[in-house]
């Protein structure tokens, strides 16, 4: 897979990855295989309610900590807390050390 090597040598911890798609069609499967071959744990939440954000806020902050991969499904449904989940990272993009070298989201 092309994703194996963007995701293992070329994206950082603090960088998040972002995959569009079109109507009908899900990367998920593709990025459960991409972990799976890289044996990372890959925590996947479907946003759009105010539990999926909490859960979100659990799964980035524990895979910041002890590594591990938080995939957002939906993002589309919780556009304002993207905003600030977007401003919350770039806020720690600068300490690399706060992202355990195992995170991706």
């Amino acid at each position: 897979h092309q994703l194996v090597d963007i995701v293992s040598k070329e994206i950082a911890p603090n960088i998040p990855v972002l995959l569009c798609s079109t109507p009908g069609n899900d990367p998920g499967s593709l990025v459960d295989e991409v972990a799976a071959e890289l044996k990372c744990s890959c925590c996947s939440l479907a946003m759009g309610s105010s539990e999926s954000i909490a859960a979100a806020e659990r799964a980035i902050a524990h895979g910041m900590r002890n590594g591990g991969w938080v995939m957002l499904r939906n993002v589309h449904m919780s556009l304002e807390w993207i905003a600030k989940l977007e401003k919350d990272l770039q806020q720690q993009t600068t300490n690399v050390k706060a992202f355990h070298e195992g995170f991706r989201l």
